[in-house]
């Protein structure tokens, strides 16, 4: 509480002296989320093959929708779609056939017979010759060539080492891409080897303060840990939270709809509707879930936001949540927000369950809206020209501001253009009170609020409202960041070879490392624990921190007295050592 040119998916945002409560709380409490946008792409193959020797199953169509959100301080999630068709014919005993080119069949585990094969292709090289020196594991265009039928054998799988998962041991080329044919429900898709929708998959996962959900593939949506505003979506007689994961109930998706991404706010979650509507349950003290909830301050029951205003051929492309409000990017690069405006939380005068318009946006021919996040008070967006707008609060620094007073004008962050490091495109987070920014060549500069080190600086400074370089970040020979996720106290990067390093605060273990009696203004560090999987997304909550890893689960370290982490951790309320969450499937 991710990087893609349009993203979809965005994690966070009744006291007499609000500004004292707000300066008190958002100290390693609060938390953000930013959207990011959907991605939509299509292809479709038909081959047709005949084949004769030890294959006893044959593939037909397979479709394919998989993706994967980051909602700590950001929430990403990615759709990609493949249809392929096929025909074949196969006559044996054991083993896999594929509609594809392919001249090989290979049986895991076994040696295969001699084959007989009349085949069609125009991918396969004739001669070994032509095989010397092809990219196999990674190049979608040689898939199924040179006798290499998607890669089922140990030593093409080198990040796995000896032991390759049950999972990708059926693999098989679809569309161009090895995937697998054969799989438990619940396998997510890799970020080289997509795999087919094994019937039940997470699509995104996102942390609010103490509660963590996941959204799946059948349009469902589960949470666990805290629930005293009902920001589980279930009734829970006699506790307010749980570390068993359980069903948001009372969501309502019509036929044909599906539920694109999920944002989670500091106590409410908020849910984006293929029909451009969104759902939002829990915290509505503020009128963060966009209607009047008359008497009471929350509800458990999932209900339609009122009042979008969504303009013909405009769409909603993300949602971005933060302790009291919540927002929606739309396809014209306007944002739409509602809940509590006090600090210009809302970009706009005025507290209302109706959604409206942050004022100030620039043009969308002078730079359209690549994401948007919100933090504790305050929320950013980076725009295509490479500027960074933010607004609200600036008790810590957080809008590039040297006075503190807060805002609902929009402020332009000076210091952090591409221009001035020669380099490309950035990508942005925010956390509770401060920011980063992501640039292309694995460089990272953050400015805000400091008391725990969560700007990653060699100093012990509370507060700059200056951009400064993260210190220590250690990368081996060809490794690049891949994103960012930030809280109010931590902050992690996710790396390409699939590990994480994580910086700020640790009283809890929320680094994912055991740092003895050190607990703040640690510099960035490995997670550890998690070995022979690859990290494909982090989500960030309030000292706490869950990982989706490349099998499709999720697992949870730091803070767990509310059940945040996912399982019983008995006597212990914390744990540093990632572990999985339970009973999730």
């Amino acid at each position: 509480m991710a990087r893609q040119s349009i993203q979809l998916v965005g994690v966070m945002l009744a006291v007499l002296c609000c500004g004292c409560f707000r300066e008190n709380v958002w100290e390693g409490d609060a938390e953000s989320d930013s959207g990011t946008s959907t991605v939509e792409t299509g292809s479709g193959t038909d081959s047709e093959s005949s084949t004769t020797g030890d294959s006893g199953s044959a593939t037909g169509a397979t479709e394919t929708d998989s993706g994967a959100g980051n909602q700590a301080d950001s929430s990403t999630v990615t759709v990609r779609d493949s249809d392929s068709e096929g025909d074949s014919q196969t006559t044996g005993d054991s083993g896999t056939g594929a509609d594809t080119g392919s001249d090989s069949t290979q049986e895991w585990g076994t040696e295969t017979d001699d084959v007989e094969t009349e085949s069609e292709s125009d991918t396969a090289p004739d001669t070994n010759t032509e095989c010397e020196g092809v990219d196999f594991q990674t190049d979608a265009e040689n898939c199924g060539g040179c006798n290499k039928d998607c890669l089922t054998n140990d030593e093409l799988w080198p990040d796995y080492g000896d032991v390759v998962p049950e999972n990708i041991r059926s693999a098989t080329c679809n569309a161009g891409h090895c995937q697998v044919a054969e799989c438990d429900s619940g396998f997510k898709d890799d970020p080289i080897f997509p795999y087919p929708d094994c019937e039940l998959y997470i699509k995104q996962v996102t942390s609010g303060g103490t509660h963590t959900c996941t959204l799946f593939s059948n349009n469902t949506v589960k949470c666990w840990g805290g629930n005293t505003f009902g920001q589980l979506g279930r009734n829970l007689v006699g506790e307010d939270f749980t570390s068993t994961p359980g069903l948001v109930t009372g969501l309502s998706i019509a036929p044909g709809e599906s539920i694109v991404a999920i944002s989670s706010g500091r106590y409410h979650n908020c849910v984006l509707i293929s029909d451009n509507t969104v759902q939002c349950w829990g915290n509505n003290g503020n009128f963060q879930l966009g209607r009047d909830t008359g008497e009471d301050s929350f509800s458990r029951i999932p209900a339609e936001v009122d009042g979008l205003d969504l303009p013909a051929e405009v769409n909603i492309v993300s949602l971005t949540t933060g302790f009291y409000i919540s927002c929606a990017v739309l396809s014209n690069s306007t944002i739409q927000c509602w809940g509590d405006s006090v600090d210009g939380m809302l970009g706009r005068d005025g507290s209302t369950y109706t959604p409206g318009y942050v004022e100030g946006l620039p043009p969308a021919d002078n730079g359209t809206i690549v994401q948007a996040a919100t933090g504790y008070g305050h929320s950013c967006i980076l725009l295509s020209d490479g500027t960074v707008e933010c607004w609200g609060l600036n008790s810590r620094g957080q809008l590039n501001r040297d006075s503190l007073y807060a805002t609902w004008e929009l402020t332009t962050v000076n210091g952090i253009s591409p221009e001035s490091f020669d380099i490309g495109d950035f990508t942005l987070a925010v956390g509770g009170s401060h920011n980063c920014v992501l640039f292309s060549n694995n460089t990272v500069q953050c400015w805000g609020s400091n008391t725990s080190g969560q700007l990653g600086w060699d100093t012990v400074e509370d507060q700059s409202y200056e951009p400064g370089g993260v210190v220590g970040l250690a990368l081996d020979a060809g490794v690049s960041i891949v994103s960012l996720s930030i809280e109010a106290s931590h902050s992690c990067a996710l790396l390409s070879d699939g590990s994480a390093q994580c910086w700020g605060r640790n009283n809890e273990g929320q680094l994912g490392r055991n740092t003895g009696d050190e607990w703040t203004h640690l510099p960035p560090g490995k997670v550890t624990g998690l070995d022979g999987v690859r990290i494909m997304n982090l989500s960030l909550g309030n000292q706490y921190t869950c990982a989706v890893v490349t099998d499709g689960t999720v697992w949870c370290w730091g803070d767990n007295k509310k059940g945040q982490l996912g399982w019983d951790t008995g006597t212990d309320d914390y744990s540093s050592v990632p572990t999985l969450v339970q009973n999730l499937f």
